[in-house]
């Protein structure tokens, strides 16, 4: 399996709690994780386990973005969120 076609899910034990336009990931620990809105639209997304090129296409849908800026900063969001131990992958 490649890595854009690696899945990635978010973890159940996270808890988001929503703001105005932006939101905040919660762990086990009581850790917080600032997100904004799109940060939000890809963790309402990972609720079922998607791949990064999965994201990437409905992110392209969903917001004016180009298609290398978008796929980046996905990569560089989902890498956090793995980091962190919020996504895990599957």
């Amino acid at each position: 399996m490649t890595k854009t076609q690696q899945q990635f899910r978010r973890k159940a034990t996270i808890e988001m709690r929503r703001l105005t336009g932006a939101g905040v990931l919660v762990d086990a620990e009581g850790n917080h994780f600032g997100i904004n809105r799109v940060g939000v639209r890809i963790w309402d997304l990972l609720e079922e386990s998607r791949s990064l090129e999965g994201l990437v296409e409905i992110l392209l849908g969903e917001f004016e973005i180009t298609e290398p800026r978008c796929r980046a900063e996905a990569k560089r969001f989902v890498g956090e969120l793995v980091e962190r131990g919020l996504v895990e992958r599957e």
